[in-house]
């Protein structure tokens, strides 16, 4: 397996299929604090803005192996922009992960409900939205 690092945030969000001609998003979960192990961490509901980095970890199972453009966008709940990530990923093996995290500016960032989006090769994929508190 192969981990992918780019920039992200995150909450539980059971079990989640989404299916596209060449893969499925097996689940995604949503984290505040990795572990070094990578395995053992506890998914949360919602984050805080005290919080210093909020995660999202997605496993796939891809049918057709080869490179894809993987693109992360974060919203928050006014819908303004508050970060965005680009990579083309190459996948080699038919199960993947992706680490996504994005670094919570607390006097900057505002509460509420944001919303983020997962693209490959530019269509979206999963569309998920993380309660955010003071």
């Amino acid at each position: 397996m192969k981990i992918v690092s780019l920039c992200f945030f995150i909450f539980f969000a059971s079990v989640n299929y989404c299916c596209a001609a060449d893969f499925i998003v097996h689940k995604i979960i949503y984290i505040h604090e990795l572990p070094d192990d990578r395995v053992n961490f506890s998914p949360v509901e919602q984050i805080k803005l005290s919080d210093k980095r909020v995660y999202i970890y997605a496993f796939w199972e891809f049918f057709k192996l080869g490179k894809y453009k993987y693109k992360c966008e974060i919203y928050d709940a006014s819908n303004r922009p508050l970060y965005q990530i680009e990579d083309t990923i190459n996948v080699t093996n038919r199960i993947w992960e992706t680490w996504t995290w994005y670094d919570i500016r607390k006097n900057i960032d505002a509460h509420g409900t944001w919303t983020f989006k997962i693209l490959i090769n530019n269509k979206v994929v999963k569309k998920c939205s993380l309660k955010v508190i003071k």
